[in-house]
């Protein structure tokens, strides 16, 4: 499967259609089109073209610039992806309410083991965001996965070092991309050369990625909202809901796979 199929399906995942989602592409690599040349490109017949950036453009995913002809713009994938994650938020706590009012309606008698609870919570910057991060990667059992800047990189591993390491010391499997830097510019700094100590400690630079996830043991993820401010600053949303955890866990194995070492 191709890097592109990778995106196509994690937008797919996160609510898009098939169609949908290789137009928004194409608009997202192109920066601005029309919508005869969006035909040209995905070979959709005109009109479907401009069905499908009407839906876009309702969703609040498409810009139009009023110019002869009309040209669309795709918003920035950052503010897509938390379009489209509480698009998906909100759905599956639909979901949930009818799946509880189901079991209500049908087994009233049955004692029911409850199940365990998925949730999705909006967590303020500062305290109560790092607390959470803490709180995760010192509970962390078998795998840590961590998408992130540069800057913040460093500044969570220097606050958050004596965590990191005594999970690798658990033997728990930590995988970081940092995204925008090489491996040989100033990332390398003395704490993170005591943790590359660690067979279990891997990290990949890369410069494509600019989101910011952190996965744990592939059962609860942190995204945050506004991943160029300092670590901490940012509003996260945090789930343990299994589906949006394997979103997040496709699309950093994605990454993870093109950059080989």
């Amino acid at each position: 499967m191709g890097f592109e199929e990778y995106h196509l399906e994690t937008l797919i995942q996160l609510g898009l259609t098939p169609n949908q989602s290789k137009l928004y592409l194409s608009l997202l690599r192109a920066g601005k089109s029309t919508g005869r040349t969006l035909s040209k490109e995905t070979s959709f017949a005109r009109q479907e073209v401009y069905r499908i950036l009407e839906g876009l453009h309702e969703r609040g995913l498409v810009e139009k610039i009023l110019n002869t002809p009309t040209e669309f713009k795709a918003v920035k994938i950052q503010e897509s992806i938390s379009i489209l994650m509480l698009e998906k938020t909100r759905e599956l706590e639909q979901t949930k309410e009818r799946i509880q009012s189901l079991i209500d309606e049908y087994s009233p008698m049955e004692e029911v083991t409850p199940e365990k609870e998925y949730r999705f919570l909006l967590i303020p910057p500062k305290r109560l965001v790092n607390e959470t991060r803490e709180r995760m990667l010192e509970n962390s059992k078998k795998s840590i996965q961590l998408i992130t800047t540069k800057r913040r990189f460093i500044q969570g591993i220097s606050h958050f070092f004596e965590i990191y390491e005594r999970s690798l010391q658990r033997n728990v499997d930590a995988k970081i991309i940092v995204n925008t830097c090489e491996k040989t510019d100033s990332i390398g700094t003395n704490k993170l050369q005591l943790l590359e100590r660690y067979p279990n400690f891997s990290l990949r630079a890369v410069a494509q990625s600019k989101s910011n996830i952190l996965i744990i043991d592939k059962s609860e993820a942190m995204i945050t909202l506004h991943p160029k401010v300092d670590l901490g600053a940012s509003p996260v949303l945090w789930t343990n809901h299994p589906e949006l955890v394997a979103v997040f866990q496709d699309y950093f194995q994605s990454i993870w796979k093109k950059h080989r070492s």
